[in-house]
């Protein structure tokens, strides 16, 4: 069914091709790994790309991410945090940003809500969303050029 629907939001005019980013927590995924794998590659063959969506790195790693075919990782917020506060924990933050940049895979932190957050990912080259609630520090424009540039 799902895939059906996918097929359908494909079929559409109005929806731009390769637009559509599906996120699927990866908390989760755990047992369904080879399930979502097959869903993955059938919805990439209509242009649709997947978000690993509140990425723990005690709790997913970055291979097997790759492995089920993501595109995106959305970093969560308290991650960012846990960085920003001590200098192992900023230099691991910096090992795992590094180590999806060479499988390909596109890190983006969730929910940036203030200024020297926004600095920390910029420094890093990373994007990051914005906590709608506290305002915008990247535009729209500015974001998706971002992403165009990592395809």
């Amino acid at each position: 069914v799902f895939l059906e629907a996918l097929q359908k939001i494909s079929d559409s005019e109005m929806m731009p091709k390769g637009f559509l980013v599906i996120a699927v927590n990866s908390k989760e995924i755990i047992g369904y790994e080879e399930e979502l794998k097959s869903v993955i590659e059938a919805a990439k063959s209509l242009d649709f790309r997947f978000s690993a969506h509140s990425f723990d790195p005690n709790i997913d790693s970055s291979e097997k991410l790759k492995g089920l075919g993501f595109t995106y990782v959305r970093i969560a917020r308290r991650v960012l945090e846990s960085a920003m506060a001590s200098q192992s924990a900023n230099a691991s933050f910096i090992r795992m940003a590094s180590d999806f940049d060479e499988k390909g895979l596109v890190s983006i932190v969730n929910h940036v809500t203030n200024k020297e957050q926004a600095q920390f990912c910029l420094d890093l080259a990373m994007p990051y969303y914005i906590d709608g609630a506290k305002g915008s520090l990247l535009t729209e424009e500015e974001f998706i050029t971002y992403l165009n540039f990592k395809k």
